[in-house]
C-alpha cells in the first residue's frame, strides 16, 4: 500500500512537462490545445493557423482555440508562447521571418525566437506577385518594367505593407537584383497598399496574388512574376522570377507551428506527424491553391535544418536592403 501511495504521490508531483512527456505520443492529446496566432485575424496566416487547428480537432477529437494576438510584427503573440507551458498544449503560427527577420529589424525583442521556440511543422510556403498598375504600366513582361524603370529614373515608386515585412524585403532584393532603385513607400498592412496600388500613387507592389486577383482579371492590375523557383498551381501563366530573365529566388517563406523550445520531442513529433498529414490531403490542398499556398511536408528536424539554413540568407537580404532596427 505504502508503495502504491508512493508512487501516486510521485506521479501527483510530476510536472506538466513530465506528465506530458508521459503520456506522449499515442495517448497525446488529452485535453484542449491554444494556437496562438500573432496575426490579424483575416490574414493569409489565419487562414493557415485556422485551417491546421481544424485539421487537429478532426484528427484528434480535441477542441483547438485559436487566439489572435497581433502586434510587433509577430512578436508579441510569440512572446507569449515562449512563455508558454512546454507541454504540447499551446502552439502557435510562425513564419521563417519570425526567426530570421525579426530580430535583425527590432532593437528590442521580448524573447530569443531560435532560444525559446522549436519550429514544429511548416505548413505552407507563400510565394508573392509581382504585381504592376497595368493602366499606367501596360507591359507584358517584367523585362520590359525593369527597361521602363531604367529609362525613367525617379518616376516609379512601390508600395508594401510596411517597413521589413517580408513584403518589403523581398521586393527591395528583387529591384535590387534587377538593378533597379525604385522609391519604397510603407503602408500599415497590404489593405493600404493595394488600394494605393489600384490608385496608381504606387506603381509596383509584391505581395500575395489573393486580393489583386480580380483587378488583374479586370485589367488594371498585371502580374509579371512569381517570387519563387516553382510557378504558382493556381496561376500557372505567371513565370517565375528565373524564367522573366532575373536572378531566381530560392528562399522558402514558409509558414508553419512552433512551440515553446522545451517541449518534449516526442511531444514535437506527434504534432509534426498529424500536421504533415494536411500536405497529403486533396480537400485541403484545394484549399490552400485556392489562396496561393504551396502545401509543405518535413520533419520537425528537417524544418530545423532548413530554418538554420535560411537564417544567413534573409540577415544579407536585410542587410542590403540597409532597413534600421526599429
Amino acid at each position: 500500500m505504502l508503495r502504491i501511495m508512493g508512487g501516486a504521490a510521485a506521479l501527483a508531483l510530476l510536472s506538466p512537462v513530465s506528465a506530458a512527456m508521459a503520456q506522449a505520443p499515442q495517448s497525446f492529446p488529452s485535453q484542449s490545445i491554444k494556437m496562438i496566432v500573432p496575426f490579424a485575424a483575416g490574414a493569409v496566416n489565419d487562414f493557415l493557423g485556422r485551417l491546421a487547428a481544424e485539421h487537429l480537432k478532426n484528427r484528434t477529437g480535441q477542441t483547438v482555440v485559436v487566439e489572435n494576438r497581433t502586434g510587433a510584427g509577430g512578436n508579441i503573440g510569440l512572446a507569449q508562447l515562449a512563455q508558454s507551458p512546454a507541454d504540447g498544449y499551446t502552439i502557435g503560427m510562425v513564419g521563417v521571418t519570425s526567426f530570421a527577420v525579426n530580430p535583425l529589424i527590432y532593437k528590442s525583442m521580448p524573447f530569443d525566437p531560435m532560444k525559446d521556440l522549436v519550429p514544429v511543422a511548416p505548413l505552407a510556403d507563400t510565394p508573392l506577385v509581382v504585381t504592376t498598375y497595368a493602366k499606367a504600366l501596360p507591359m507584358a513582361t517584367f523585362q520590359e518594367f525593369v527597361a521602363y524603370a531604367k529609362a525613367n529614373p525617379g518616376k516609379l515608386n512601390y508600395g508594401s505593407s510596411g517597413t521589413g515585412t517580408p513584403a518589403h524585403i523581398l521586393a527591395d532584393h528583387v529591384l535590387r537584383n534587377a538593378g533597379l532603385q525604385i522609391a519604397h513607400v510603407s503602408y500599415r498592412g497590404a489593405a493600404p497598399a493595394m488600394t494605393d496600388l489600384l490608385a496608381g500613387s504606387v506603381q509596383l507592389m509584391i505581395a500575395s496574388p489573393g486580393p489583386a486577383t480580380e483587378h488583374v482579371a479586370a485589367g488594371t492590375l498585371k502580374f509579371l512574376a512569381v517570387v519563387s523557383s516553382k510557378r504558382l498551381p493556381s496561376l500557372p501563366a505567371v513565370p517565375t522570377m528565373g524564367e522573366a530573365g532575373q536572378t531566381p529566388v530560392s528562399l522558402v517563406g514558409w509558414w508553419g507551428v512552433a512551440a515553446p523550445s522545451a517541449t518534449p520531442k516526442p511531444i514535437v513529433d506527434r504534432l509534426n506527424a498529424l500536421l504533415n498529414e494536411m500536405a497529403d490531403d486533396p480537400a485541403i490542398r484545394s484549399r490552400l491553391e485556392k489562396v496561393y499556398m504551396l502545401p509543405l511536408k518535413m520533419s520537425a528536424d528537417e524544418a530545423l535544418i532548413q530554418l538554420k539554413a535560411d537564417l544567413p540568407v534573409w540577415a544579407k537580404i536585410v542587410k542590403d536592403a540597409d532597413i534600421k532596427p526599429e
